[in-house]
């Protein structure tokens, strides 16, 4: 099965949505000073990830749809 840029892209996203979802729920209940600081880094990772995708997801979504006549 071939898979196109935007799905992949798209996958991406959702997981990074989903991580920083998950994570800051943790970090509602989480008491550890050290802990706090792990979760902040890692949503703001996560952050960082899925807005360098977004772009890239609008990119191949506007090329796929160009190439089929879409608009």
């Amino acid at each position: 099965m071939r898979y196109l840029a935007s799905d992949t892209a798209s996958l991406h996203s959702m997981v990074a949505r989903f991580n920083i979802e998950l994570f800051c729920k943790k970090l509602a209940e989480e008491m550890s000073e050290t802990k706090r600081r792990i979760l902040l880094q890692l949503v703001a990772k996560e952050k960082a990830k899925l807005s360098a995708l977004l772009p890239a997801a609008a990119a191949a979504a506007c090329a796929n749809g160009a190439r089929s006549g879409l608009r």
